[in-house]
């Protein structure tokens, strides 16, 4: 679980951020100066939700990891 929750972070941020440029790029190529300005508030807070929605996956990808160690300890009876 810990594995996946790792590879939802690492997408979520790459694509996210990968996607932002890109659409940055566009915009700036192809719009006038009005729609500019809508277009990339509306697509800069779209993809700003998309990076702290990766962070929350990051947190819990660090709590699962933490717990997992935790247990094996526990389950082996070793103490750190």
């Amino acid at each position: 679980m810990a594995f996946l929750l790792a590879s939802g972070v690492g997408v979520g941020f790459g694509v996210s951020i990968e996607l932002k440029n890109f659409v940055d790029e566009s915009i700036d190529i192809n719009e006038e100066d009005e729609v500019r300005v809508e277009f990339r508030e509306k697509g800069d807070k779209f993809f700003d939700n998309g990076i702290i929605a990766s962070g929350i996956l990051l947190a819990g990808f660090t709590t699962m990891a933490i717990i997992t160690i935790l247990n094996s300890a526990k389950r082996t009876g070793k103490s750190f």
